[in-house]
């Protein structure tokens, strides 16, 4: 069985056919089943590559936020991402499936995850985020555990709610567009809402959102806020995107993608605001290089330790 045709039926894009020869193929051979397994997880761990050559026509707002992967990016991409996968394959007749196992998926610095969850749901994890989910839901609700950043496409199963937990507080939605970002270590908690509408509770605090607004976290208590730009969302595309932000929130969020510490010289004027954008795979320094030509500072980074000084 030729790779290509494995990796549209994992995208759900096979006819009957093609699928029924998948079925006779996999009953023919043991082997096979420990292929389509194989590549399976080549195929969920495979990282999103953006092509700043690539463009796509406005359209609407979920096409404009959406990343595409060609088929032989998902064939050629290595893997990168340590995980521990179960998957339950449907076309194996009648045999008994074995018990779910929670899956746990781990991104490393600087990269991001494209990763279909068993109802068909995509998610975009962001760097150094962490996901954990089932490898089969239950018949009554879809829980996954996030601690990080994530774009989610849920599909729609009405009496099935989808829910994201976080330390911070659980989102949950019956099928729709929104981001969340969740790192426990920054202590910050933002839920933005693109299509659908989602409900965020913290502690005994209840908030239903509607499109194009966020939910953020501020002193204890969840605030509502409207989205003013997509930029914010373009990570997907391996972006790391400014709109008139401080040189302090943009220090912090540098600190966030590449988990490493940026210590400041007391005096050092972290006001003056930047708008731009950085491919995130061009690493840190290519950022601070770039921002330096605006905002006037100098940096140090300590051989073999993730510390940055900046004065």
């Amino acid at each position: 069985m030729d790779k290509e045709t494995l990796y549209r039926f994992f995208e759900g894009a096979t006819s009957p056919e093609e699928e029924s020869e998948i079925r006779k193929w996999l009953e023919s051979s043991p082997a096979h089943r420990d292929i389509l397994l194989r590549e399976r997880k080549l195929f969920d761990t495979c990282l999103l590559v953006y092509d700043p050559r690539k463009r796509v026509r406005p359209a609407s707002r979920r096409q404009r936020l959406r990343a595409s992967i060609p088929m032989r990016t998902l064939l050629q991409t290595a893997a990168t991402v340590a995980i521990t996968f179960f998957v339950s394959i449907w076309l194996l007749g009648n045999d008994p499936l074995p018990e779910p196992g929670m899956l746990s998926l781990e991104v490393p610095i600087g990269q991001r995850i494209h990763v279909t969850l068993p109802d068909g749901t995509s998610v975009w994890l962001n760097s150094c985020s962490k996901m954990e989910y089932p490898g089969l839901f239950t018949e009554k609700s879809r829980e996954i555990t996030l601690d990080g950043e994530a774009y989610f496409e849920v599909t729609h199963q009405p009496g099935k709610p989808f829910v994201v937990h976080t330390v911070y507080g659980d989102i949950e939605v019956l099928g729709t567009t929104f981001n969340v970002e969740a790192y426990s270590q920054d202590d910050s908690f933002t839920t933005s809402l693109l299509e659908g509408s989602v409900q965020v509770t913290r502690d005994e605090e209840t908030i239903v959102l509607e499109p194009d607004q966020a939910v953020r976290l501020s002193e204890g208590k969840l605030t509502i806020s409207p989205i003013t730009g997509l930029h914010t969302y373009r990570w997907k595309e391996g972006l790391i995107c400014f709109d008139n932000e401080s040189f302090g929130q943009i220090l912090k969020k540098l600190e966030k993608y590449y988990n490493v510490q940026i210590h400041l010289q007391p005096g050092t004027d972290t006001s003056r605001r930047y708008s731009g954008k950085f491919r995130q795979e061009d690493g840190i320094e290519a950022a601070l290089k770039i921002l330096q030509k605006d905002l006037r500072f100098t940096y140090t980074r300590e051989p073999g330790r993730p510390l940055i000084h900046i004065k």
